[in-house]
C-alpha cells in the first residue's frame, strides 16, 4: 500500500470519508472490505472512490430488494444528493500541498518578524536578556505548533491542534 507521503491529492482518511457520507467508520469498513469502497492505503480512500463506491452500494442493494418504486426512488435521490454534496464539499477544499505551504509561510514569517525585533543597546542587560529569551521561546511555540498543524493536514485528525497559548 502507499505510505502517506504517496497518497493521490483527493485521498482521505476512512473517518473523512464516513463523514463525508454520513455513515459510521464502521460501515465504510464494512464497504470497503466488500470492494465497493476502493482502499488506497491503510485506512484511506479517494474522495470519488468513496462516493461512487457508496452510490454502487446503494443501487446494488435497491436491485437486490423487491422494494417499491418509491423506495427504489428514495435510494437513487439519497445517492443523488450525496454525490451533489460531495461535488459542492470537493469544490469548497483546497489541495493538501497548498494548505502546507500556507502553514509554512504564516509560521517562517512570524519567525522571521520575531527574530528581527531589535534587542539592542537601548535596551539594559536583564531587559535585553529576558526579550531575546521571550523571543526564542515565542519562535519555538510557533515551530511546535506549524509542526502539529502540518502532520495534523497529513492525517486529516485536526483534534490535537489545540487553539489556546502554547
Amino acid at each position: 500500500m502507499a505510505a502517506p507521503a504517496d497518497l493521490p491529492p483527493d485521498a482521505i482518511t476512512t473517518e473523512a470519508a464516513a463523514r463525508l457520507l454520513g455513515l459510521g467508520q464502521e460501515r465504510v469498513r464494512q464497504l470497503t472490505k466488500a470492494g465497493y469502497v476502493p482502499r488506497i492505503a491503510r485506512g484511506h480512500t479517494t474522495i470519488g472512490g468513496a462516493i461512487q463506491g457508496y452510490i454502487r452500494f446503494l443501487k446494488s442493494e435497491a436491485r437486490k430488494t423487491p422494494a417499491s418504486t418509491a423506495a427504489s426512488r428514495s435510494h437513487d435521490a439519497k445517492a443523488a444528493l450525496i454525490a451533489a454534496s460531495t461535488a459542492r464539499r470537493k469544490a469548497e477544499m483546497i489541495d493538501l500541498s497548498e494548505a502546507e505551504a500556507v502553514v509554512t509561510r504564516i509560521a517562517r514569517t512570524s519567525c522571521t518578524r520575531l527574530r528581527r525585533v531589535p534587542v539592542g543597546a537601548k535596551l539594559t542587560g536583564q531587559t535585553r536578556t529576558t526579550l531575546a529569551t521571550e523571543i526564542a521561546e515565542a519562535v519555538k511555540a510557533i515551530e511546535a505548533a506549524r509542526d502539529r498543524a502540518l502532520a495534523a493536514l497529513t492525517t486529516g485528525d485536526l483534534r490535537d491542534l489545540g487553539g489556546g497559548d502554547d
